[in-house]
């Protein structure tokens, strides 16, 4: 038998070449991918990237009815892991649907004739649950994606005849897929874009199923959607990562007129490294950083990476606790209250900064509302 040599694979979050950061490059001539340059080393050791791509790559096609923000990706995004053998472009979010099924075809095509892979998303139901299979270094890696409908995530769920994303629900569908295409090979990763957006840890719900595909055969599971980093943890011999949060998600111009802004948590992101080696656990290594306000991402290097990973430890810690529902729960509501407080100041600056004309113009009987219920939460002990 040839002896096989470990196998890398980098996963980085969320990935959205687009909104108000393509107005900002062009005015200033910028190379849409010079935001990427101090990361870009990153991009070149890995034998397999997996990028959650936030959003087709089309503005064109019908756009997404009772959506309040829009996103579609610039197809230069392409570009930025351009010349890797193997790139596996995750389309299991609420974000793939965004221009209806012609933006979900043109981004399959342009995927596939980049040579790239993709996973998660698909015509109908049973091409977006297919599992993907690469081989690599004599090993055979399979990767499959599952998402959710749920209100906090939104993402739209193929039917048997329907384009859409591979659902979560119910949870003995991906299992089953799991048990199956674990027999095919010799490692299987599971991505999942679920969870509540800035919050610091997951649901138990979500501990829960996680275990359950680690018991099912995964190796790793590796999440994203809340927009922040989680916690990582080990179970049996598999590694679950609970979000990688943003990896480059710039502001974005609504339907409303108004700028979605993104919260300062985030603005960090993440790549998880990981190494896979026949008979032995994923080896894993965290690298995180910053984006600066001119766009551009910032790796934190020296004592900045080591406060990092220190931070992702804590986060992690509680998730293995024996009381963590009721850990979850007192979290919870204390995060429910911190968001509504965010939520309030944010929309409140919104409003100082618009010229009344523009407030005028976008200012609606629902705003009122919304405003009003956060500053009710907000005050609330």
């Amino acid at each position: 038998m040839v002896p096989t040599r470990p196998v890398k694979i980098s996963f980085l979050g969320d990935m959205f070449l687009g909104g108000e950061y393509l107005p900002y490059a062009k005015a200033r001539g910028y190379d849409l991918l010079s935001a990427f340059r101090e990361v870009q080393s990153w991009f070149h050791d890995p034998d397999i990237l997996v990028v959650n791509l936030e959003g087709p790559l089309s503005g064109h096609g019908e756009k997404r009815t009772h959506a309040s923000s829009l996103l579609s990706n610039h197809p230069a995004v392409l570009g930025l892991v351009r010349g890797r053998s193997h790139i596996v472009m995750n389309l299991g979010n609420n974000h793939a649907m965004d221009r209806g099924q012609i933006g979900l075809e043109r981004t399959l095509h342009l995927i596939e004739e980049s040579g790239y892979h993709s996973v998660g998303a698909g015509m109908n139901r049973e091409a977006a649950e297919a599992a993907l299979f690469l081989e690599v270094n004599g090993m055979r890696i399979a990767f499959l994606s599952f998402t959710s409908e749920e209100p906090f995530v939104g993402s739209v769920i193929a039917g048997p005849d329907r384009p859409g994303c591979a659902s979560m629900f119910p949870p003995g569908r991906p299992v089953s897929r799991v048990h199956a295409a674990r027999k095919e090979a010799d490692t299987l990763c599971v991505i999942l874009h679920w969870g509540h957006e800035y919050y610091g840890f997951p649901s138990p719900g979500q501990v829960l199923f996680a275990r359950e595909l680690v018991g099912a055969g995964a190796d790793l599971v590796i999440g994203h959607h809340p927009h922040v980093v989680q916690g990582l943890e080990r179970q049996k011999d598999g590694l679950i990562a609970y979000s990688l949060g943003n990896f480059f998600l710039p502001p974005v111009r609504m339907e409303n007129g108004r700028i979605q802004t993104r919260k300062k948590s985030g603005k960090e992101f993440m790549a998880l490294n990981v190494n896979i080696e026949k008979g032995h656990p994923p080896g894993f290594q965290m690298l995180g950083g910053k984006v600066r306000k001119d766009y551009t991402l910032n790796p934190y290097t020296g004592p900045e990476l080591i406060r990092f990973r220190d931070r992702i430890e804590r986060l992690s810690s509680p998730i293995q606790a024996e009381d963590y529902d009721s850990y979850w729960e007192k979290y919870r509501e204390k995060r429910e209250r911190e968001l509504a407080r965010e939520s309030f100041i944010e929309a409140a600056g919104r409003l100082f900064r618009q010229s009344p004309r523009q407030l005028l113009a976008t200012l609606s009987i629902e705003d009122v509302r919304r405003n009003w219920r956060r500053l009710v939460k907000a005050i609330q002990n």
